[in-house]
C-alpha cells in the first residue's frame, strides 16, 4: 500500500482482507510507514468508524497505543467514532486515513458521509483535492460488498485494491462451513427441533464451554398474539427450564452498563468490575464455572475480537438476514487464525465452536444462471478474482444492493435440457457478399450459408485459440457443427429491428460474457446476428455492415467469468457515498465514464434531490429532453439509483402551453430519445389536475426499456 500512495497518483486503496484476519496490524504498519518515512507526504494520521460501539472503540484506541504509544507518532494518530463526528475537526493536508469497518455508517448524509463532506472528502475514490492536498484514505472492510458492486458496475473513481492473502492456518466461514461447523438455525416451534436444539445446549454447556444467542430484545419484551409463541420466545421458554435445573443464563446487551453489566469480554475488564463494583462477572478469557448461557443483542458485531476458547456454540435467532451482517455477526467473531490461545481457534475440529446462522446464507436458486448461496458467492468471490479489482462473484443479499429477479436458466427450444450461453462471437463476412447487391436481398438461407462458412474457415482463431471456452464447450461446438453439420439460425440487424439486442451483444462481446437481457430467447445452438447497413442501432458507434455476432448455447457449462457481470456482481442502489460524486472531479477517466451533465443542469439536479427532474421541465420542453437523455444515458451504463424509472409520488407536472393538451411535444422527445438511444420509453398520467390548477397535466412515472 505505500509504494501505492508513494509511486502512483493513486490516492485511496481498499483494504479487502478476510474477517479477523490481520487488518487492523496492517493498517498500523502503514501508518507507522507513513509518519516515520514519508513525513513529506504525511504528518497526521486519523482512524474513522461509523460505529459507535464503545467496545470497538475502546479496542481500536488500544491498538493505537500498542502500535504507536510511547514514540513521537502516538500524538498524531487521532481516533474518531460516529458519536465524534460533529465535534471532531480533522487536518487536511498531508494527511492519511483509515475508515475502518468502512461497510457501516456509509450511506449517503449519514454521520460518516457529513462528516467527510466537511472536509471535502469523498469515499467515491481519488480526487483531485486529494491529490493537491496530500490526502490518502483506506478503506478497510471484510465484506466490502457494496463498494465492490460500485467499482465493478464502472461508478467509481479511481482506487487500487489490495487483498490481504491468507496463509492456510487461516480458519473462517469457508473452512467452518467445510467442516460442517457453519449450519443452517432450524426451527424450534417443533417438537423434534425443540429436543435437538435443548439437547444441543445441554451438551454444550456441560463440557464446560459457553453457548452465545443472539436474541433480539423486543422480541422478548412484548410477547407475540399468535395462536403459538414465536423462535425467540420458545428459545426463552427452553432457557427457563434449563435455569431452573441449574444452567446460569446471562445477558451482555447494549442496555446493561456500569454496575448493572453481566459480561465482560477480557480479564482486565472483569478486574475492573470487580474493583469498583466489588462483584465477579461472567468472563470470556475464562472457562465457565458453571453451564453458562449468554445472550446478546446489539453486541460482538463488525470488528471485535472476542476469545474463542471456551465458546462450543453459537445461534442467531433471526431467520433472514443481509449476508454482510450475518458474516459480521458471531460467524466473524469465531473467525481467526488456529492455535493454542484464547482468541485462536482451537486446533482440534471437536474443540472449535458450532456455528449456527440464519438461513438465507445457505439458500441457493436452482432456476438461476447463478444457482449458488450467499456463503458459496461469498467463497468464490473470496478465493478468485474477475480481473485486479474485481472479484468473480460477491452475495446476492447484502446491504445496498438492489435486489432484481436474477436472469434464470436457458432451456433449450421443443425440450428440458439446460444450455449454457457463451460469451458471443465476433466476426466479419468481408466481400463474401457482392457489393453491388451488399446484403439487401440476400435470402436467409444463403445468409447462413456465408456465415457458416467462414465461421468453419476461422476455426482456430473463433474457436480453438477461443480463451472464453472451455475445452468441452470447444468439443462440443465441434461436434455440433462439423460432425453433425448442425444448421445454424440468423437474425438481421437491420432498420430498426433488434436494436436492445445489439446493445447488449456488442456489450457482452466487450466483456467477454454472456448476454445479461435480450439473449436469444430459444436457446438454439449457434445463431449469427448479422450487421446489416441499413442498421440504425441507436447508439453512437456501430459495427460496419457484414459484422457477424455468433451466439452459441452449450450443453456443457462454461467459464464462470463468462457468466453476465449483473449475475454474479449485483447492482448497487446509489445510495451509498461509494458512488461517484460528479461535484468531485476525477483526476482520471474510470471507463465506463459516466457522461457529465452540463453544470447548470447539476445544479439543478442537486437542489431538486440529485436524482429527479428540475422544476425547469415544467415550461421548458428542451429541459426535460436534456434531463432525459442524461437519465437514460447514465442508467443504460448501470449508473445511477433510479435504474430505469422515474417516479413522482407529487407527480411531475407538465404545462398544458409548454406541451400540448395531447402532450405532442412530449411525445416527440420521446420519439427522439427512443431512436438515439435503442429503447423503449413509457410514460402514465396521473390523475386529473385539481380545478385550481387545470393549466397543467400530471405524469406519475416515465420508464424506459
Amino acid at each position: 500500500m505505500k509504494n501505492v500512495f508513494v509511486n502512483t497518483d493513486i490516492h485511496y486503496i481498499m483494504l479487502v482482507a478476510a474477517l479477523q484476519s490481520g487488518k487492523t496490524g496492517t493498517y498500523q504498519h502503514l501508518i507507522r510507514l507513513m509518519l516515520d518515512f514519508h513525513p513529506n507526504l504525511v504528518e497526521q494520521a486519523y482512524i474513522l468508524c461509523g460505529s459507535n460501539e464503545l467496545e470497538l472503540r475502546e479496542q481500536v484506541h488500544c491498538d493505537v497505543n500498542e502500535w504507536h504509544g510511547g514514540t513521537n507518532r502516538s500524538g498524531r494518530i487521532h481516533v474518531f467514532f460516529r458519536q465524534d463526528f460533529k465535534r471532531a475537526i480533522m487536518r487536511t493536508r498531508r494527511t492519511l486515513i483509515i475508515v475502518e469497518e468502512s461497510q457501516m455508517d456509509c450511506k449517503k448524509n449519514q454521520e460518516l458521509d457529513k462528516f467527510l463532506k466537511r472536509h471535502r472528502l469523498s469515499m467515491s475514490g481519488t480526487t483531485s483535492f486529494m491529490k493537491d492536498n496530500s490526502i490518502f484514505i483506506v478503506s478497510v472492510s471484510a465484506t466490502p460488498f457494496a463498494e465492490q458492486s460500485v467499482m465493478a458496475h464502472g461508478n467509481s473513481l479511481p482506487k487500487h485494491i489490495v487483498r490481504l492473502n491468507v496463509p492456510d492456518t487461516y480458519y473462517g466461514p469457508i473452512q467452518y462451513k467445510r467442516d460442517d461447523l457453519l449450519r443452517s438455525t432450524f426451527s424450534v416451534l417443533t417438537e423434534q427441533g425443540r429436543e435437538q436444539f435443548e439437547s444441543l445446549v445441554t451438551q454444550t454447556v456441560e463440557s464446560g464451554k459457553y453457548v452465545i444467542l443472539r436474541v433480539r430484545e423486543g422480541y422478548l419484551r412484548i410477547r407475540r398474539r399468535f395462536d403459538r409463541p414465536s423462535e425467540s420466545e420458545t428459545i426463552m421458554d427452553i432457557l427457563e427450564g434449563l435455569e431452573n435445573r441449574g444452567v446460569r443464563i446471562v445477558r451482555f446487551i447494549s442496555k446493561l452498563e456500569k454496575a448493572r453489566r453481566e459480561v465482560a469480554i477480557t480479564q482486565r475488564e472483569a478486574d475492573e468490575h470487580v474493583r469498583r463494583y466489588g462483584r465477579r462477572i461472567v468472563c470470556l478469557e475464562e472457562a465457565p464455572d458453571v453451564p453458562t448461557v449468554i445472550l446478546i443483542d446489539g453486541r460482538l458485531r463488525c470488528g471485535k475480537r472476542v476469545p474463542k476458547k471456551y465458546i462450543g456454540m453459537t445461534w442467531d435467532t433471526s431467520e433472514s438476514a443481509n449476508t454482510d451482517v450475518i458474516l459480521q455477526g458471531l460467524v466473524g467473531r469465531m473467525s481467526g487464525y488456529l492455535g493454542n490461545g484464547l482468541y485462536h481457534v482451537p486446533l482440534n475440529r471437536e474443540d472449535r465452536p458450532l456455528l449456527f446462522t440464519s438461513p438465507s446464507l445457505f439458500e441457493r436458486n436452482e432456476e438461476s444462471t447463478v444457482e449458488w448461496s450467499d456463503i458459496e458467492r461469498f467463497e468464490v468471490g473470496f478465493l478468485f478474482q474477475q480481473d485486479e479489482t474485481t472479484p468473480l462473484t460477491i452475495p446476492q443479499h447484502a446491504n445496498h444492493l438492489l435486489r432484481e429477479s436474477p436472469e434464470k436458466k436457458m432451456i433449450l427450444a421443443g425440450s428440458r435440457q439446460i444450455v449454457h450461453q457463451c460469451a458471443p462471437i465476433r466476426f466479419s463476412l468481408g466481400d463474401s457478399i457482392p457489393h453491388d447487391d451488399r446484403y439487401q436481398h440476400i435470402s436467409d438461407h444463403e445468409l447462413k450459408e456465408v456465415c457458416h462458412n467462414i465461421f468453419l474457415s476461422q476455426w482456430d482463431q473463433l474457436i480453438i485459440g477461443n480463451q472464453d471456452l472451455t475445452d468441452e464447450q470447444k468439443l462440443e461446438i465441434h461436434e455440433k457443427m462439423i460432425e453433425e453439420e448442425i444448421v445454424p439460425h440468423v437474425r438481421r440487424f437491420e432498420g430498426d429491428s433488434n436494436k436492445n439486442m445489439y446493445r447488449h451483444m456488442v456489450e457482452a462481446w466487450k466483456n467477454h460474457t454472456g448476454l445479461k437481457k435480450d439473449r436469444i430467447s430459444d436457446g438454439h445452438f449457434i445463431t449469427f446476428c448479422v450487421v446489416f447497413p441499413t442498421f440504425n442501432s441507436g447508439i453512437e458507434h456501430v459495427d460496419e455492415p457484414g459484422t457477424v455476432y455468433a451466439s452459441i448455447f452449450t450443453r456443457n457449462e462454461g467459464i464462470v467469468r463468462t457468466l453476465p457481470l449483473v449475475s454474479r456482481i449485483p447492482l448497487h442502489n446509489g445510495l451509498t457515498h461509494f458512488c461517484a460524486d460528479e461535484s468531485i472531479v476525477p483526476v482520471a477517466p474510470v471507463a465506463p465514464v459516466a457522461p457529465v451533465a452540463p453544470v447548470a443542469l447539476q445544479n439543478q439536479l442537486e437542489a431538486e434531490s440529485y436524482y429527479g427532474f428540475s422544476q425547469e421541465i415544467r415550461d421548458s420542453p428542451p429541459a426535460l429532453e436534456s434531463q432525459l437523455d442524461y437519465f437514460i444515458t447514465i442508467s443504460l451504463r448501470g449508473i445511477g439509483v433510479f435504474g430505469r424509472e422515474l417516479i413522482s409520488r407529487d407527480h411531475m407536472r407538465l404545462s398544458i402551453r409548454a406541451y400540448g393538451v395531447d402532450l405532442l411535444i412530449l411525445r416527440m422527445i420521446i420519439s427522439q430519445l427512443e431512436a438515439k438511444h435503442g429503447v423503449r420509453i413509457h410514460y402514465r398520467r396521473g390523475p386529473p389536475p385539481s380545478m385550481a390548477d387545470n393549466a397543467t397535466i400530471l405524469i406519475k412515472s416515465i420508464r424506459w426499456d
